[in-house]
């Protein structure tokens, strides 16, 4: 799920965060990714500019995502079921 996505049509580009969930090591059980924040970065880049904690939905390891042009809309495709977050303005 990793990566960089960046919008068409402006400067925006937002990384995910994800938690890894369900290792048990004495089992041998690797566990799996679960998405839990999105990283937003915003011009001029001296930094991060917001940190977004994703609450609700379980966005599970093999996910795409979508950054609109304009930068404030993010869609999560995970399974069969889409995902959309607003993004705050600048």
């Amino acid at each position: 799920m990793g990566g960089t996505y960046s919008a068409a049509d402006s400067q925006r580009f937002v990384v995910p965060s994800c938690k890894l969930k369900g290792r048990v090591q004495a089992l041998d059980l690797g566990g799996y990714d679960e998405l839990s924040k999105i990283l937003v970065y915003d011009p001029p880049f001296h930094g991060l500019s917001r940190v977004l904690d994703v609450k609700g939905a379980k966005i599970k390891d093999l996910t795409l995502l979508a950054l609109s042009p304009d930068g404030y809309k993010l869609a999560v495709l995970n399974d069969e079921s889409i995902y959309l977050f607003d993004l705050p303005r600048q």
